[in-house]
């Protein structure tokens, strides 16, 4: 779950990480853990922030995109059966 954690800590009051975030204050090992976790995603962040993005890339993606339908997504029946 706190792998899709933001390193800015943009989610520190998002529910969805609540339950996360609470067993990481109560364990030891993933309480030192996470300050090197949150140290690796700032790194990886701030590689793809200097990333240059391709002149006219947007209408490249646009102009691939029209007139395309997503492909229904088939779902087996037991994974529907699971919700």
């Amino acid at each position: 779950m706190l792998a899709a954690y933001r390193p800015n800590g943009a989610d520190a009051t998002d529910p969805t990480f609540r339950d996360a975030l609470e067993h990481v204050a109560r364990c030891p090992s993933c309480s030192a853990a996470m300050p090197h976790l949150r140290a690796f995603d700032q790194a990886v962040a701030r590689q793809m922030q200097a990333v240059p993005i391709p002149a006219g890339l947007h209408d490249r993606i646009q102009a691939g995109l029209t007139g395309r339908r997503p492909k229904p997504v088939r779902w087996p029946l037991w994974a529907v059966a699971a919700t």
